[in-house]
């Protein structure tokens, strides 16, 4: 036993003399368990609970001297196949004393100090060797953890040793390992006790500012791999605790303040970008159990939890911007409900206003738009009566409605096939235009069709097709066939709702720019599609546009193809995921390019200023120009 009562600057009233000051009985008890009596300790202990406060007290420097940590045995003799008898009588000596400082009503707040780090210390050791422990000293392990969890609450919630508990290493490791068992009491018998102390130690003390950069520490991160570790030491295993903590405390209103806790652990970590990667809580079933926790928050009327709820929205809103597949599994899991859920709270959560305006931007999806189409038939009903009508998210949800809905019809052509768009040689001295089926695949880069063997030849002889084939670029993102054609089909059904304007800021452009190669740029970076012409080599366009082989290859062609070619590129940005895209106008004449070409060098010279009194006149040339073409130029992309 270590000589602690004799430490100079040791706490008063952690002295052992203090024990002189019992009553008889009492003092010979605790004299033999201060000597290291096993049985003496354990009827001292039992002894107290008809204690009065002040003998109690007098008794904490038994228990004290009994956490000693110098009596941890090492891990040889902890791991030997025969132990003896003191290894034993010290693990005993130490979970009792620990047992009876968690019944203290009150303890001194001036010894906290002093007592948390050789109770941790103990606490460390009697949890990994549990088994040690005689029967007639313990329960279990999962109700010795359940003591060892409150023993930690009453130092973490002291204002003497919080802070230094929340920073202890391994503390979350236990936390963990008890919130596992908390959530089998909910769902088991519905128990929730404990949950709000938990709540505490799960979140830390420390609180992020969100209106600053981030900023990661080793302990966030240390933090974290201890909650993981403490649920199985996956991350898989920590994301279905998660998701199960999630269900089990949306399921009922008296557990909605430790549903915001997991969600604010949860915006932490992501906020802090030490989450680690979603699809693992994805495979869980997250998705699910926050659309379902918000309904069902939002169907209580429990308006006093938007702030909270608006977090899930976060979480969810991050995480489907990082991944387009997570944003349709959102969709799938219920987003757009759990968005019609909170109507009547929009003004107040910002997450959901910023989520309900990000959606618009990925109807260019093909995949997204067609969750969105299941979703929008989900909550019909809903958005169709009076309440919603008049509700503060209408405007906003009819723009995406809207939008849906005619994008939608443009999917149905695109899946019908009948109005599929024709397929142009690309042997552009070519200008044939015919449906795909009747057109050859070049096996090189499989991009480049042709309507005969003779144009395949000729376009990798003399059209440079030879020296780009292997290298041939379009885009970094490789879409499915059908998410292609659907990108296609929409920038045509664009392209012809807004024809005349386009050409005329092809003329205003070329007007000012006679020599210069540019591209009409469709941008869908908010939705619906911004055409503006820009100069091939401009970097003033969406994320720049700077000249480039592949470029270079369709700028030749367009040469190539004597006014039956445009330049036409997509631009789409749907949170972390952007690309760009070339879609080529093709046209079986030159007779609308050429036209366009002629009344801007009409105008060459003209001041840019000038050119809103001469636009109207100029409008009418154009639709005129058009009108002459009708029926005599087939156009495709």
């Amino acid at each position: 036993m270590s000589p602690v009562g004799t430490e100079p600057e040791l706490d008063p009233i952690l002295r052992l003399g203090n024990i002189k000051n019992l009553p008889p009985l009492l003092h010979r008890i605790a004299n033999a368990a201060a000597q290291g009596s096993l049985e003496s300790l354990r009827r001292l202990r039992k002894n107290l609970v008809n204690a009065s406060q002040d003998d109690a007290k007098l008794c904490i420097p038994i228990f004290y001297a009994n956490l000693d940590p110098k009596g941890i045995p090492s891990t040889d003799e902890l791991d030997a196949a025969t132990r003896d008898d003191f290894v034993v009588s010290g693990l005993s000596r130490a979970f009792i004393s620990l047992l009876a400082l968690k019944n203290y009503e009150k303890l001194p707040p001036n010894i906290l100090p002093a007592l948390w780090p050789r109770s941790w210390a103990w606490i460390q050791c009697l949890d990994r060797y549990h088994w040690l422990l005689p029967a007639c000293d313990t329960a279990d392990e999962i109700n010795n953890r359940l003591d060892y969890f409150w023993i930690l609450d009453r130092f973490y919630s002291a204002e003497e040793t919080g802070a230094s508990v929340d920073q202890t290493p391994g503390i979350r490791v236990l936390v963990a390992q008890v919130w596992a068992t908390m959530l089998d009491h909910i769902r088991i018998c519905g128990d929730i006790s404990g949950m709000r102390q938990l709540s505490y130690m799960l979140r830390g003390r420390e609180k992020p500012d969100y209106q600053a950069t981030p900023v990661v520490e080793p302990h966030h991160i240390a933090h974290l791999e201890e909650l993981i570790e403490g649920t199985g030491g996956g991350r898989d295993e920590f994301a279905a605790l998660v998701v199960e903590h999630i269900i089990l405390t949306s399921s009922r209103a008296d557990s909605l303040g430790f549903l915001a806790v997991i969600l604010i652990v949860l915006q932490d970590a992501q906020f802090r970008r030490i989450l680690g990667e979603p699809r693992v809580f994805v495979s869980a079933g997250i998705l699910g159990a926050l659309v379902n926790a918000i309904c069902a928050v939002n169907s209580r009327g429990h308006h006093e939890f938007c702030t909270l709820l608006d977090i899930a929205f976060y979480l969810v809103g991050m995480w489907m911007v990082s991944d387009m597949s997570i944003m349709i599994a959102a969709l799938e899991a219920g987003l757009l409900r759990a968005i019609v859920s909170c109507s009547a709270d929009y003004p107040r959560m910002n997450k959901v206003h910023g989520i309900l305006q990000q959606l618009p931007e990925a109807t260019i999806h093909y995949y997204v738009l067609r969750a969105m189409r299941n979703g929008m038939k989900e909550v019909e009903d809903i958005v169709s009566g009076a309440e919603f009508v008049t509700s503060p998210m209408w405007d906003d949800w009819k723009k995406l409605a809207d939008l849906i809905s005619e994008r939608g019809a443009i999917q149905n052509r695109c899946d019908s096939g009948i109005h599929a768009l024709l397929r142009a040689c690309d042997n552009v001295v070519c200008g044939a235009i015919r449906d795909k089926n009747t057109f050859r695949r070049c096996s090189g880069c499989l991009r480049h069709y042709y309507c005969s063997e003779a144009c395949q030849r000729s376009d990798w002889y003399a059209g440079g097709h030879r020296q780009n084939c292997s290298t041939f670029c379009d885009c970094k993102v490789r879409l499915p066939t059908r998410a292609q054609n659907f990108i296609r089909t929409l920038l045509h059904t664009d392209y012809l709702a807004q024809k005349h304007t386009i050409f005329l800021l092809q003329v205003e452009f070329l007007a000012a720019h006679p020599n210069q190669p540019f591209y009409v740029g469709f941008d869908y970076t908010d939705g619906r599609a911004v055409v503006r012409v820009y100069a091939l080599e401009d970097s003033g366009g969406p994320w720049g546009v700077p000249r480039d082989q592949c470029n270079n290859e369709h700028l030749m062609r367009t040469e190539r193809g004597g006014g039956r070619m445009v330049l036409h590129r997509v631009f789409v940005s749907v949170g972390e995921a952007s690309y760009m895209r070339w879609f080529p106008l093709r046209m079986t004449s030159s007779v609308l390019e050429t036209g366009v070409r002629r009344l801007a060098r009409e105008l060459e010279g003209t001041q840019r200023s000038d050119f809103d009194a001469i636009r109207p006149r100029l409008m009418q040339q154009i639709v005129a120009l058009d009108a002459a073409a009708m029926g005599k130029v087939l156009e495709t992309h």
